[in-house]
């Protein structure tokens, strides 16, 4: 057995023990003479990699309470320091970019000392605790709050923007195959779908899955008053992430060519595994206006500029023993262009294809990225007027010109009866 050991001691020296590069939290560790790299898809398992039996399963020679340990923590690309001293159950918590400088006495015991630093990290460690959250949205492409495609934030922006710009453009070529606006029928509407989305994070995948379901009042004249309440599953290279929405959006034709639409939303996003989250509140306002149509190559075309601004506030979120306050303010701006045509590729099906392109622009608080643009398509039936039933597929492609390694794709299917 020591002759296993001792070989085991000697590997872990010659040759580091390395981690999974796309996991959101890294140790590079050095215990005693030996060292080894760890990744982890959560806090609370990164913690328990510092416990006596996880560094006893790893480096034999380690001595609980006394052997000397030193690392560094990429903490989904912040950088920390937890340091053992020999001989001390002291733990030392430091991390150099936001001057934070904490100790946590085990008296007597480390793994006393890792509770301590958990609930700290939870949000127990109060402001210093929140600045690392806050720092977080700046540095970090996976924050779940801001500052990513896949953030709540981001979300709530796309949602407010395709509620004022997702609709039937008016005076475009629909007209040409006795199409009527589903906004002038006296029915509301039930909305349903599926979103799926895949970014690429500098280097570590997210997936997202959204389900969108609404209600849409009409109320008479183009008018309309539509209540979302979609809800959403987020892995980041592992880590779980959820968040759910609720928003009202008033649609307001203002003339054949021009539809103004405010939104009101609240937004909930939470990360048990990340010990991450926040509440936003929003009001933003949208206006889409439609050019007449015009003939090119034989095709009927209609372009729509959509414009947005909203202004967006995080809250602070209280869920059992987590406290976490973000403390984020943003004012946003999404522009887009919309081109539209009529595609028969079949006959008894004619088909509404838009181009689409938009960008937004985040002011205010730092984010780690500023700008996110879209290129896609979306595809309906052209429904003639004896059809008030919505279905369609819409296919983008996202990248951040302010932040080069984000990128990815969303697909969505919605159906509206």
């Amino acid at each position: 057995m020591k002759l296993r050991n001792a070989y085991i001691v000697l590997l872990s020296t010659l040759f580091p023990l390395s981690a999974h590069a796309d996991e959101l939290l890294q140790i590079d560790m050095q215990v005693g003479n030996s060292t080894g790299m760890f990744g982890f898809s959560t806090v609370e398992d990164m913690i328990t990699q510092y416990e006596g039996a996880s560094l006893q399963d790893v480096f034999p020679a380690y001595v609980d309470n006394v052997t000397f340990v030193n690392s560094t923590v990429d903490y989904r690309g912040l950088p920390m320091q937890l340091v053992f001293q020999t001989n001390s159950t002291v733990l030392q918590f430091t991390i150099p970019s936001l001057n934070i400088n904490e100790t946590f006495d085990g008296q007597g015991d480390r793994d006393t000392a890792l509770d301590q630093l958990e609930e700290y990290l939870k949000g127990q460690g109060g402001e210093t605790a929140n600045l690392i959250n806050r720092e977080l949205i700046k540095i970090s492409p996976n924050s779940p709050v801001a500052g990513n495609p896949a953030s709540l934030m981001n979300s709530m922006v796309d949602n407010a923007f395709h509620s004022g710009t997702g609709h039937k453009k008016p005076s475009a070529n629909i007209a040409a195959i006795a199409m009527a606006s589903d906004d002038m029928t006296e029915e509301n509407k039930i909305g349903i779908g599926i979103d799926y989305a895949k970014y690429d994070q500098a280097g570590q995948d997210t997936d997202v899955w959204n389900v969108p379901l609404s209600y849409s009042f009409n109320l008479s004249e183009g008018r309309s008053l539509t209540i979302k309440a979609p809800i959403s599953y987020i892995d980041q290279e592992g880590s779980e992430t959820y968040k759910a929405r609720l928003g009202a959006s008033y649609q307001h034709p203002v003339n054949d060519h021009w539809i103004l639409t405010p939104v009101l939303e609240y937004g909930v996003v939470a990360s048990e595994e990340l010990y991450d989250g926040g509440q936003i509140i929003s009001g933003s306002i949208t206006s889409l206006f439609t050019f007449n149509s015009f003939k090119f190559i034989d095709e009927e075309i209609s372009i729509s500029i959509g414009n947005m601004f909203g202004q967006y506030e995080t809250m602070e979120l209280e869920i059992d023993d987590y406290e976490v306050d973000p403390d984020q303010e943003n004012t946003v701006y999404k522009h887009g262009i919309f081109v539209d045509t009529i595609v028969n590729i079949f006959e008894e099906l004619p088909l509404n294809v838009e181009y689409i392109i938009t960008d937004s622009r985040y002011k205010g608080d730092e984010v780690y990225a500023d700008q996110i643009s879209e290129f896609g398509v979306s595809i309906k039936p052209a429904f003639a007027s004896t059809r008030d039933d919505a279905l369609g597929l819409t296919l983008l492609y996202v990248r951040s010109p302010s932040a080069e390694d984000i990128s990815g794709f969303q697909s969505k299917l919605f159906y509206e009866f």
